[in-house]
């Protein structure tokens, strides 16, 4: 388990490879334990992805500012339904090596809004499953890595073929924002729900498929990213458009009175005269 390292910018960090199951936003979490970070309760975000639990702490002054828990650090997980208030998910969970702390902890998630006994049992079959498969040899998360925001989609859509791993989505309707996910290139270093995520995300429909290519975003290689739609391939500064991309966009002209109809540049400008035209495009009025 890992304290402080699943969070950036105020938004969720997750591994390249790994994808988010569930989400579900108003989770009050309570943790007992040697840390000071772990005194009161705290509340805010829980994600399930292929890997892990993380809560996204919404104080942004409090000393905890993240809780990653992969599956196979989890033990005595339970539900708990009590006669009066929420239902919750509880449990013990151990420190791993670099992960801000050290020892074991008891966790408390509670659901004021419902969702703890499908959260619940959606956390315990993809720990069992995980429980199957070796994890790779454990490296503890770089300092120096780089980090890109997660091209869409940042939710697993409901319908994808998990194979053995079924999860309620109609307790969690609501997907991330996009702009709070966040992704490192650096594998997972934690079991997963399959045996291969790299090859079983895809055909599970799953959270990306390969990265963009484009400067900004990282090279090629990385499992974990969608290709389609990132970045666009419209409305490029001349000399650096992509292939297969129209510069200068065909869109978005002004029309009107004073303006020309119909013969606004359509593609190669720069490199000659657009279509249309013999000689270079007329000025606008009161541009001569």
């Amino acid at each position: 388990m890992a304290l402080n390292q699943a969070h950036w910018n105020g938004g969720v960090l997750i591994h390249s490879g790994e994808w988010i199951i569930l989400y579900c936003d108003g989770v009050e979490m309570s943790l007992d334990g040697s840390e000071v970070a772990f005194k009161g309760k705290k509340k805010g975000r829980i994600y399930l992805t292929s890997h892990r639990v993380i809560f996204i702490n919404k104080d942004t002054k409090d000393a905890l500012q993240s809780f990653g828990m992969p599956f196979t650090n989890l033990g005595s997980v339970d539900i708990d339904q009590p006669m009066f208030g929420a239902n919750a998910i509880k449990g013990n969970v151990k420190s791993l090596p670099g992960g801000n702390w050290n020892g074991t902890a008891t966790f408390r998630f509670s659901f004021s809004s419902g969702g703890a006994i499908e959260f619940g049992q959606a956390m315990l079959q993809a720990a069992k499953m995980a429980s199957r498969n070796p994890p790779p040899p454990y490296q503890p998360p770089q300092q120096n890595t780089n980090i890109y925001q997660a091209p869409p989609p940042s939710y697993m859509a409901a319908q994808s073929n998990l194979g053995a791993f079924q999860a309620s989505r109609d307790k969690f309707p609501s997907a991330p924002p996009p702009q709070d996910v966040w992704i490192t290139e650096q594998p997972p270093p934690y079991a997963s729900i399959y045996p291969q995520m790299s090859q079983a995300a895809p055909a599970a429909g799953g959270y990306y498929a390969a990265p963009p290519q484009q400067p900004g975003y990282p090279p090629a290689g990385y499992a974990g990213y969608s290709q389609q739609g990132y970045p666009p391939t419209v409305g490029y500064p001349a000399g650096s458009t992509p292939a297969g991309a129209v510069y200068p966009p065909t869109t978005g002209y002004p029309t009107g009175p004073g303006y020309p109809a119909g013969a606004y540049p359509q593609a190669n400008y720069g490199n000659g005269a657009p279509a249309g035209y013999a000689g270079a495009p007329p000025a606008y009025p009161g541009k001569q």
